[in-house]
């Protein structure tokens, strides 16, 4: 039995004419849609040379806004409360004297936009390195200073050398106190000692003069230790003269 298609009230012409525009406007909407979610992927979108920690996973839908890598470096690891941060010194100052890491240090800033909590990103990080064999050395959620903090962002805008950034360099120094969350981590596998320093920050709505975006921040530093290469070399005039 054939098939006999019933168009709705009215002129049929008009409904397949109707038809055809809803079409036309279904189509465009998702070519729109389809523009919005390239825009929202270009948008999140690593800096250019910057990759991951091998040993360190990033939260679901972040993207590296700073990124930078040193051979050799010392870098504070804490182990206690946060004090004051000594502007003179350029540093902040805890309750005990940090663990100091040496090694090829590898810093990394990670953005993580939209509806993300400051604690959410940090408790799957807490979570991950836990299970990958981390030993928590500080947990800043079991400190009950937590949250009055003042200048313990301040450190982010002393760095030796600006990071190169997509970002303000003070999308991190601006953020509210309120959001913070920190943790240090350890770990010895294989003859390699890995220190973790992690910080995590929350921007309530955008700010256009810290490039801010709505969600959380997070600031890492990987410290694999090692010691430093000795590339002390001798040099004779006669080197020089056939320079």
């Amino acid at each position: 039995m054939a098939h006999h298609t019933t168009w709705p009230t009215g002129n049929p012409g008009d409904d397949r004419s109707s038809a055809r525009n809803m079409l036309r406007v279904a189509r465009s909407f998702g070519v729109g849609l389809v523009c919005v979610l390239g825009c929202s992927l270009a948008l999140a979108q690593d800096m250019a040379g910057a990759k991951d920690h091998p040993a360190i996973k990033r939260f679901a839908g972040s993207s590296i806004v700073a990124y930078d890598v040193k051979q050799f470096d010392t870098v504070d690891i804490p182990t206690s409360t946060f004090v004051k941060f000594n502007l003179s010194a350029g540093k902040r100052e805890f309750a005990l004297p940090p663990a100091v890491a040496e090694g090829r240090r590898t810093r990394i800033w990670y953005e993580a936009p939209g509806e993300t909590s400051s604690v959410a990103v940090f408790r799957n990080y807490a979570t991950e390195l836990t299970a990958e064999g981390f030993t928590l050395l500080y947990d800043s959620t079991k400190d009950t200073k937590l949250g009055r903090w003042n200048g313990y962002l301040n450190s982010f805008s002393f760095i030796k050398a600006p990071l190169a950034t997509n970002r303000s360099q003070f999308v991190l120094t601006g953020a509210a106190l309120s959001g913070i969350n920190t943790l240090s981590a350890k770990r010895e596998r294989e003859g390699l000692v890995t220190y973790v320093h992690l910080v995590t920050v929350q921007w309530d709505k955008p700010n256009v003069t810290f490039k801010a975006q709505r969600g959380a921040y997070v600031a890492l530093d990987v410290v694999d230790v090692g010691s430093l290469k000795q590339d002390m070399v001798s040099v004779s005039a006669s080197d020089m003269s056939k320079a």
